[in-house]
């Protein structure tokens, strides 16, 4: 893999602050440090405890967390100069993203939705080309707001920092509340 990348040493560490942004989360959220946790984490840990939700909003409400808010924060973290290199590796980690999306649902199938199978069967390709859509936009999305974090000043900091708490934690929300005829029909299908 590392043949896919000019700078394969940033890439691994862009993956590590990555990762850590993840795992800050939830050491502060084990912790009962719900102040260090970022909103869209709190919403999605707290919603997994709960049990009350589906196993898809679950996942989508950890993407989500992960891609929406702590991704331009992980570039951030690295650097993104210099930035045409950066760039190229950041969009070449969307291949090997691409390549995961069966196999991650298949997990999810195996250990906790045995009827995710059968929506996949059904939805052909669709669902995995409309998941790729979704984590590449929110890829460029973050891509965007690293480049403002470097680019700025003080006040633009705390702009885009703020803009993507708000967005990731209002997305979160909006994971959490699907109507009630589609809550319904999804948890019969993740049955199976």
């Amino acid at each position: 893999a590392a043949e896919r990348f000019r700078d394969p040493a940033w890439v691994a560490d862009y993956l590590t602050a990555f990762a850590n942004r993840y795992r800050t989360a939830l050491l502060a959220y084990e912790r009962s440090r719900r102040d260090r946790v970022p909103g869209s984490w709190l919403l999605a840990f707290d919603a997994a405890i709960s049990g009350e939700t589906l196993v898809t909003q679950d996942a989508v409400l950890g993407i989500n967390a992960h891609v929406t808010h702590d991704l331009a924060l992980a570039l951030t973290d690295v650097g993104i100069d210099p930035r045409p290199a950066r760039r190229a590796d950041h969009d070449a980690v969307n291949a090997v993203l691409a390549s995961l999306v069966d196999v991650e649902q298949a997990l999810l199938a195996s250990r906790y939705a045995p009827g995710l199978a059968d929506l996949d069967a059904a939805g052909g390709r669709l669902d995995e080309r409309l998941a790729f859509l979704t984590l590449a936009e929110g890829r460029d999305w973050a891509w965007q707001c690293a480049v403002a974090l470097a680019d700025r000043g003080p006040a633009v900091d705390r702009a885009v920092r703020w803009l993507l708490e708000t967005v990731a934690r209002g997305a979160g929300r909006l994971i959490l509340q699907p109507p009630p005829d589609q809550f319904a029909a999804l948890e019969r299908a993740e049955e199976g």
